[in-house]
C-alpha cells in the first residue's frame, strides 16, 4: 500500500504544503516586490516588513507562492525587461538593466539569458526580425 497504489502520489508531487489562505502581510510583500523593480530589494528589508526572521520569510514565501522572495523577484524583472527590449528599441541594454534594478549590464545579461535562453541583443533583434518578417509576408519556420 504506497503512496502511488492510493492515487496520491500526484497530490504530494505538486503540493508540499496544504493549500491556505495567503496572510495579508505576504500579499503586501508581494506587491512590493511588484512595484519596486527598479531598485535593490533586500532579504532583510522584506523580513523586516514581514516581521519575521529571513529563514522564517523564504520558507513562508515559498509555501504560499511556490518559490521564494529573490526567485520573484528576478522573474518580475526578467519579464519586465523583455518587454522594454521589445516595446523601447532605442533604449540600450545598460538602459533596460537600470529600468530593471540592475547596476551591471554584464550581471543583468546574464541574468537574462539564464531565464530567457539567449541574450538581451539577441532576444530583441530576434523579435525585430520576426516582427519584419511577418510585415513582408516571410514567415520564420
Amino acid at each position: 500500500d504506497d503512496v502511488e497504489s492510493r492515487g496520491l502520489g500526484d497530490v504530494y508531487k505538486r503540493q508540499p504544503y496544504p493549500v491556505r489562505e495567503i496572510p495579508e502581510r505576504f500579499l503586501k510583500l508581494r506587491e512590493k516586490i511588484r512595484r519596486n523593480l527598479h531598485r535593490p530589494l533586500t532579504l532583510a528589508e522584506l523580513s523586516h516588513d514581514a516581521q519575521c526572521t529571513k529563514i522564517h520569510l523564504v520558507r513562508e514565501f515559498r509555501k504560499y507562492f511556490g518559490e521564494p522572495p529573490h526567485r520573484m523577484l528576478r522573474g518580475m524583472r526578467m519579464r519586465l525587461a523583455a518587454t522594454i527590449l521589445l516595446q523601447r528599441p532605442e533604449l540600450s541594454i545598460k538602459e533596460v538593466a537600470a529600468q530593471v534594478g540592475y547596476d551591471s549590464a554584464l550581471i543583468f545579461s546574464s541574468e537574462f539569458k539564464r531565464y530567457h535562453g539567449e541574450s538581451p541583443r539577441n532576444f530583441r533583434n530576434g523579435a525585430a526580425r520576426s516582427a519584419a518578417g511577418r510585415e513582408n509576408g516571410v514567415s520564420n519556420s
